[in-house]
């Protein structure tokens, strides 16, 4: 961890100069979809898994595996930007209020976002997420930071090399897995959907078999950028929310 630490602060050193010559700004455009060989391996696993669970399962059981199957199937590849300035960012996906899959739904769209917005302040350590669809009125979600591994692994993403860092997260005794590739020759610690905390912008990121890649990178471009938090809802914490969700569906 110490020797990590260490080529994060030289890294940082090298990069200073850049970015002390001017506001630190920036537009950073994700592709996001599941690759080829996840869909492949998902659709191996679920038939070696029917035929193994297909006496055993209920009639339930198997409709809601098949919903879930027609929505991996019917995902598309989307796009999501991050804009950020100084010490604030803001994601979202691009038209992510067009539903593009007829008669299905689509589960990158989903993972990456939908219709929320993603609002990050490194300064107060705010990480909110504005959500004004799920339960038919707005709501300002306070999400936890996330606590992360930093590892010794690295890659070149489109010329900047980067470091891997994981984040666990243990739910109904089942871990979870985030894998986030960041480069600390840009020093801001943001990445798209609020994952950020990392010392470096986040240039890939790996949650299940959601991928999201860094396609286009603008650092201080001429056109100012804006960041304009969410405002519009009812502040709760992520566990508020999901309380209300159970009582919405209950309901």
């Amino acid at each position: 961890m110490k020797k990590i630490g260490g080529i994060v602060f030289v890294c940082l050193l090298c990069t200073g100069s850049f970015f002390g010559q001017s506001a630190y700004s920036g537009k950073i455009t994700y592709e996001i979809k599941i690759p080829v060989q996840e869909k492949e391996s998902y659709r191996d696993f679920q038939s070696k898994k029917r035929k193994n669970d297909s006496k055993n399962s209920t009639k339930l059981e198997k409709s809601a595996q098949q919903f879930i199957d027609k929505m991996h199937a019917s995902s598309t590849i989307e796009k999501g930007v991050l804009s950020f300035y100084q010490q604030e960012s803001l994601y979202t996906l691009i038209n992510n209020m067009e539903n593009d899959v007829v008669g299905g739904l689509n589960l990158v769209k989903i993972e990456a976002g939908g219709s929320s917005v993603f609002y990050s302040n490194s300064f107060t350590k705010k990480n909110i997420e504005q959500d004004c669809e799920l339960l038919g009125e707005c709501f300002l979600i306070e999400n936890p930071m996330l606590k992360w591994e930093l590892k010794q692994a690295t890659k070149i993403i489109g010329g900047y090399l980067c470091y891997q860092a994981i984040s666990t997260k243990e739910y109904k005794g089942r871990e979870s897995y985030t894998i986030a590739w960041y480069t600390p020759q840009i020093p801001v610690n943001f990445g798209p959907k609020g994952y950020n905390g990392l010392p470096g912008l986040i240039l890939e990121l790996e949650r299940g078999a959601i991928r999201y890649n860094a396609i286009k990178i603008e650092l201080n471009p001429k056109d100012q950028v804006k960041i304009k938090r969410p405002t519009k809802g009812k502040a709760v914490t992520k566990k508020e929310f999901r309380k209300f969700f159970t009582m919405f569906k209950k309901g």
